[in-house]
């Protein structure tokens, strides 16, 4: 008999969803526990303290924060921070109750600068971004004029655009952040974000926007090449 209780309290045990009750002195407080599918060790030495995990149709960015050396979630759908229990797993869990709306304010120096270093996620996005307007001016200009690419940028125009455009993308991109609008985390879309609703996200979407981004830069670059051996426009 004790051995059927056993093997049927196991599905349970396994559950996303675990409700605990710990005794205080002025009561009983229930505490709810959510698994993120992540254990503490994974977050820190694998994903660089940084991960999305879909738990439910609710998306969830689990964050290591090194100067407390703890964990924080946040959920970007409902705009919630969570605080988090490590179980003897070493796996990570939010505490449901916990649930504190994201406040605003501009970032730090030191969340600027690491959202801006060179692995960061800054300046792919921005550069990506640049790099798509950019293709599409200078190929207008190009099959328009007739300019290639250096007789372009070599102008006091095409210089002055060139830098102009580079300063309206990079303010662009951080006016949400720099404005209190998001939370660090959330300035710059992450390609490994989870969507589900479908198997392979096209349109509007931090992968999108990443892999259109990657190949603008490509694209650039090849036609700069092309023209510096050909000695003739591209286009």
């Amino acid at each position: 008999m004790m051995a059927c209780t056993a093997a049927a309290a196991r599905p349970v045990v396994a559950r996303r969803m675990v409700t605990r009750a710990s005794a205080a002195s002025a009561g009983t407080e229930q505490r709810t526990l959510k698994a993120l599918n992540i254990t503490r060790s994974t977050l820190i030495d694998s994903n660089g303290g940084r991960a999305v995990r879909n738990v439910d149709g609710e998306i969830y960015e689990v964050v290591f924060v090194p100067e407390s050396d703890s964990v924080k979630v946040l959920c970007k759908s409902q705009q919630l921070e969570y605080t988090t229990e490590v179980g003897k797993d070493n796996r990570i869990s939010i505490v449901l109750e916990s649930a504190t709306p994201i406040t605003g304010g501009a970032p730090s120096f030191a969340q600027l600068q690491a959202l801006l270093k060179f692995q960061g996620p800054g300046p792919e996005a921005i550069n990506g971004r640049l790099a798509m307007v950019s293709f599409l001016g200078i190929a207008g200009v190009e099959l328009a004029t007739g300019q290639p690419i250096l007789a372009q940028v070599a102008s006091p125009a095409g210089a002055a655009a060139a830098v102009g455009l580079a300063v309206a993308v990079s303010a662009a991109s951080l006016a949400p952040l720099l404005l209190g609008k998001v939370k660090p985390q959330a300035a710059f879309p992450s390609p490994n974000d989870s969507y589900p609703n479908t198997q392979l996200p096209y349109f509007w979407t931090a992968l999108a926007e990443t892999i259109n981004g990657r190949v603008a830069m490509v694209a650039l670059a090849a036609l700069l090449v092309q023209e510096l051996v050909r000695g003739v426009p591209a286009l």
